[in-house]
């Protein structure tokens, strides 16, 4: 399929193609950030997810839709590409929240390698997505509006993606520079939609980020809206609510039955 580089540029607010250089890499990353949401209804809504790049086109382009990791950077790998960059996927391991063992490879990042360095750069991470390109390198970092995103070198993963939370870091995922395949997204994408213990098999895991840092996440039954350092929770009541909160809140443009938005309501223990 080639590449419709002036749909998509439409569909992230960008007037015209950034140059392929870090600045255009920033501007690109940001404009898909704030542009695209994280979702992951189709999993909730029993309509499974297709990572074939037409597929995912259609999805967050053509129906306005957002996606998670593997269509997110899928995209936003094929932009980068279109653009004149030289990028590639690379698949991570989620360690957020003190996960136990070692986790599948169910994270998707792109690597960008730009005057003879090489940036890591995610649209896919839902609330928690680093806003910025951070270079390779042990220790690099990433700040804005109170958040931070920080890169180290891992003696077993190769590379620990870290978080800034209550003025401490923590991990979020970790990955290697292997060789990543169409059949290797596949797989993921598999496990991350089907799974049991999958997070997105059992409750909604959507985000939109704003200007300057801000961010509205919904999360099983719980609508956040942070900005300006403030943020404000509210509890949705029941199935019709989250629909809403998805179409208005989050600016998804959500077609369903309402078998389908029922299967949305999962609240979090109270």
């Amino acid at each position: 399929m080639d590449f419709d580089l002036t749909a998509y540029l439409a569909r992230v607010g960008l007037d015209s193609p950034p140059p392929p250089d870090l600045s255009g890499l920033i501007a690109v990353q940001r404009a898909q950030l704030e542009a695209i949401p994280f979702e992951n209804l189709d999993v909730l809504m029993g309509r499974g997810i297709d990572v074939e790049p037409q597929a995912v086109f259609a999805k967050l382009v053509g129906a306005g839709r957002g996606g998670y990791c593997f269509e997110s950077n899928g995209i936003l790998c094929e932009a980068l590409v279109a653009l004149g960059f030289q990028a590639r996927l690379l698949l991570g391991r989620v360690v957020y929240g003190g996960r136990e063992g070692t986790p599948p490879r169910t994270h998707a990042v792109v690597l960008v390698e730009l005057d003879q360095a090489r940036y890591v750069v995610d649209a896919g991470f839902g609330g928690g997505t680093p806003r910025a390109p951070l270079a390779l390198q042990d220790g690099a970092e990433a700040h804005e509006a109170g958040l931070g995103w920080q890169l180290v070198e891992d003696p077993e993963f190769s590379w620990r993606m870290r978080g800034l939370s209550n003025e401490s870091w923590e991990d979020l995922y970790v990955f290697d520079l292997s060789r990543v395949y169409p059949a290797d997204v596949a797989l993921g994408n598999h496990w991350t939609s089907t799974h049991p213990s999958s997070h997105f098999t059992k409750l909604p895991t959507l985000a939109r980020h704003l200007p300057q840092g801000g961010r509205i996440t919904l999360v099983g039954d719980r609508l956040t809206r942070r900005a300006d350092g403030a943020e404000e929770v509210v509890a949705l009541a029941d199935a019709n609510a989250v629909a809403r909160a998805v179409r208005e809140e989050l600016e998804i443009p959500l077609e369903a039955s309402p078998a389908e938005i029922e299967q949305l309501y999962r609240p979090l223990p109270r």
